[in-house]
């Protein structure tokens, strides 16, 4: 902790790129620890945002540490910290910090209908699996983050750099109503359509109070517009 205090002085500079910069090494630093972290969706329901919590913060770090992220605006750098202490320690997640409250202002809390959610999480959905196929990019899985960690390894900087703040904040909402196969019908003797339906049951997101929603509401408009 007293490393990352380097990066949030007291008087930050005023210029927009030189704070973006600083934020940029905050969280480089931030993400450091997490070499390791489960890559599959527990059965219980109580671990699947420990679990994003984690799966978040190893994907930042190898976004940072290969140049794919290169500024970090105050929102990002926020919603980052938030996410790394609730997965450096074991907070009661029907408990919103102080500090996780204070962090808060820097947002636009928005309140949403828990309906639009799947309608989103398809599109999104698609959105990535449409940049990835324009991209050449094939994945073995079927989840979001694996659309988005093989993108950050076989995609251009380029590429990336654009989907990088937007995609972070959409992994929140797919790590915790992750992808299932709904059905797989024959199509030709070498083809087959798969549907794919997104789980709804983390009741987390919909509870006044819980980490889940009060985050939900922060990122809304970053995520879905």
């Amino acid at each position: 902790m007293t490393r990352l205090e380097t990066f949030l002085p007291l008087n930050p500079p005023t210029e927009q790129d030189l704070r973006a910069n600083l934020y940029l090494q905050f969280v480089k630093e931030l993400s450091t620890e997490w070499e390791m972290s489960e890559g599959y969706f527990r059965d219980k329901e109580e671990d699947r945002f420990r679990q994003f919590c984690h799966q978040e913060m190893k994907l930042l770090r190898n976004w940072t540490a290969h140049g794919q992220i290169i500024k970090v605006v105050e929102k990002q750098a926020a919603f980052f910290f938030m996410i790394a202490m609730r997965a450096w320690f074991d907070l009661e997640p029907i408990i919103v910090m102080d500090y996780e409250q204070e962090l808060s202002v820097v947002f636009h809390q928005f309140d949403f209908f828990t309906d639009e959610v799947k309608t989103k999480l398809s599109r999104s959905y698609m959105d990535l699996y449409k940049t990835c196929k324009k991209e050449h990019i094939f994945c073995n899985g079927i989840f979001f983050s694996d659309l988005f960690r093989q993108l950050g390894l076989s995609a251009d900087k380029v590429v990336c750099e654009k989907q990088s703040e937007r995609l972070f904040y959409l992994n929140f909402w797919h790590a915790l109503n992750p992808a299932y196969i709904n059905s797989i019908t024959p199509e030709q003797s070498s083809v087959v359509n798969i549907q794919v339906g997104f789980n709804d049951d983390y009741r987390g997101i919909e509870t006044k109070g819980h980490i889940a929603n009060f985050l939900a509401r922060l990122i809304w408009k970053e995520s879905f517009t």
